[in-house]
């Protein structure tokens, strides 16, 4: 019995020497990635100084020694106090969860905040949308690893200096939580995630149906006879009918057709009965 009382002892003892230097580590992380950060969004385009090339140097080595907890079946974060959304972490698995990394807001002004250049750089949006106007209409996100990391070395270049605190802070959840890895100023996938995805809840549109809109962007991608009967579909419109669902989608940009279809397709889908739908998402 004393043995068997010892070894719990040392277990517990190493779990929180574990999370102490963990969260040590992601602290030191989170300061070098800060003044990192903000020399970049303050001297765009400019040829890094040694400083800077010092400091980039040092944070990419905390971010190789940063101890992370071994990988989830829910990969992800809750951001706010809405206890509703912090319980739905535990909820809703489905076939790609393992595979995407989920944010959940409490906040639809937070999650926009998060991700107002990242929507610019990948043309989900007209560069002439203001902040302003992006954190009033977007309550969901979702995104590629390929169109993740082509954003964070834009920001690490200083070719896109991040516009809010919060983008930021996103960038440094991706690294700490080794969704991406950033090795001689360049970014990766960094383990299995395939997509990031985030939703909040609004006024006419509730977290849950905002998360399954998000999901069915992932089947999108991962389910080639879900997006080939789509393409089928929509090929079968005629002019005056892709003009009328132009006009339900102002919010995307019209000059990419290709974005258009996969977002009246995923509107389509949500409006699936529920067994269906469940079927395909979880939710």
């Amino acid at each position: 019995m004393f043995k068997k009382i010892l070894i719990v002892a040392v277990a517990s003892l190493l779990t929180l020497q574990y999370a102490q230097e963990c969260s040590a580590q992601n602290e030191t992380l989170a300061r070098m990635w800060e003044q990192y950060s903000r020399q970049t969004a303050s001297s765009p385009k400019a040829v890094p100084s040694s400083k800077e090339d010092a400091i980039r140097k040092q944070w990419e080595h905390y971010i190789q020694k940063a101890l992370v907890a071994e990988s989830e079946l829910r990969p992800g974060r809750t951001i706010g106090t809405d206890a509703a959304i912090a319980g739905f972490m535990e909820k809703s698995d489905w076939r790609y969860r393992a595979t995407s990394y989920e944010l959940y807001f409490s906040s639809s002004r937070e999650l926009a905040r998060s991700i107002y250049s990242l929507a610019l750089v990948s043309g989900d949006i007209d560069k002439s949308m203001a902040l302003e106007r992006f954190e009033k209409g977007v309550r969901g996100f979702h995104y590629t690893m390929d169109q993740l990391c082509k954003w964070i070395d834009a920001v690490l270049h200083g070719d896109l200096p991040t516009q809010t605190n919060e983008e930021r802070q996103f960038i440094l959840w991706l690294v700490e939580d080794r969704v991406v890895k950033v090795v001689n100023g360049k970014s990766a996938p960094a383990g299995i995630i395939h997509h990031v995805l985030g939703a909040s809840p609004g006024k006419k549109r509730s977290f849950v149906t905002t998360l399954t809109h998000e999901r069915l962007h992932v089947l999108w991608d991962e389910d080639p006879a879900f997006a080939d009967n789509a393409r089928k579909k929509w090929d079968t419109l005629t002019d005056a009918e892709k003009i009328d669902i132009r006009k339900t989608l102002t919010a995307y940009a019209q000059s990419n057709e290709a974005q258009l279809m996969e977002e009246w397709t995923i509107y389509q889908a949500e409006n699936m009965p529920e067994a269906e739908r469940k079927q395909l998402v979880g939710l």
